[in-house]
């Protein structure tokens, strides 16, 4: 009996293989991706703050789709901008839109052309899945601005770098109380120079005057800070730009300054400055206190 079932053993191996390969050869081909899917890219307030970009996804096609993996890959970046999936992956029902928040990565600054692919792994209703790559578009042109800015940002940062990570202070101006905003100013030792020109109002915070206390659009320090200078700061007057509490509680981009500068080789542009967690929560902080409104 012993030698029967030995001897049975290669034959049962190869009646496994050719159902194996049998099998194989009656799987699924991939789904191509449906007609009337549309991709294109763009920023909302809350993404500039955050630095992220919405992959806005269309379905006019007729079905469902899954979405279980999506990633934007491009010139403009050094590695592709990747969406976090959620278990089970984001269904976009026909004729309904989703939208899927990446980072923005570090930028790849050049001359050469960019173009924006998002690729994605999708599963349709009826189960089959595929993997497709679509040229999206720049829905608002944020993408070309912050490729600007992102690398005139790299070329002020060889030369200089600008924080706010200090806290703000409230002070009086022409009998009123103000705000006081530091900037750091750190030279990075290298040869160059940049020209802060401006520091843009925002809707949470409004630059004053530092002697009348009149409203601006901006503060102007006309500052020059060449690579080799010592480190200062820059004190920003301030006033809140508006006292309704929903302001502050809803804010997004309230703490991200606009910074106009030009470097020593004449390009102009603006760069974005993030206060830091604890100076945003304390800019919040002083704006109420200024306001009058209840503290938290």
């Amino acid at each position: 009996m012993q030698r029967r079932l030995i001897g049975l053993i290669p034959v049962l191996s190869a009646i496994a293989g050719a159902a194996a390969i049998g099998l194989a050869g009656c799987a699924p081909a991939p789904a191509e991706l449906p007609d009337g899917i549309v991709i294109d890219l763009y920023q909302t307030r809350l993404d500039v703050a955050e630095r992220t970009i919405e992959i806005s996804i269309a379905n006019a096609s007729g079905t469902d789709l899954t979405i279980t993996s999506a990633r934007i890959v491009s010139e403009q970046f050094t590695t592709p901008a990747q969406w976090t999936a959620r278990p089970g992956g984001s269904t976009v029902r026909d004729g309904t839109s989703v939208d899927l928040p990446v980072p923005v990565p570090e930028a790849t600054c050049g001359d050469d052309a960019v173009h924006h692919v998002v690729r994605i792994d999708f599963t349709l209703a009826d189960g089959r899945s595929g993997t497709a790559d679509v040229e999206a578009v720049d829905r608002h042109g944020q993408l070309a601005m912050l490729h600007t800015q992102d690398c005139l940002a790299d070329r002020v940062a060889e030369i200089v770098t600008i924080t706010a990570a200090t806290a703000p202070t409230i002070v009086t101006v022409a009998g009123a109380s103000a705000i006081l905003l530091p900037l750091t100013i750190t030279p990075t030792g290298a040869d160059g120079s940049v020209e802060i020109v401006a520091i843009r109002s925002t809707v949470l915070i409004s630059a004053i005057d530092p002697v009348t206390g009149a409203v601006l659009d901006a503060t102007r320090p006309a500052l020059i800070v060449r690579g080799t200078d010592a480190p200062s700061v820059l004190q920003l007057p301030l006033q809140p730009g508006r006292c309704d509490a929903h302001v502050i509680a809803e804010d997004k981009q309230g703490t991200v300054l606009t910074v106009e500068v030009v470097t020593d080789d004449g390009t102009a542009g603006t760069i974005l400055v993030h206060a830091d967690d604890a100076t945003r929560n304390a800019i919040y902080a002083v704006v109420s206190q200024v306001c009058g409104l209840p503290a938290g």
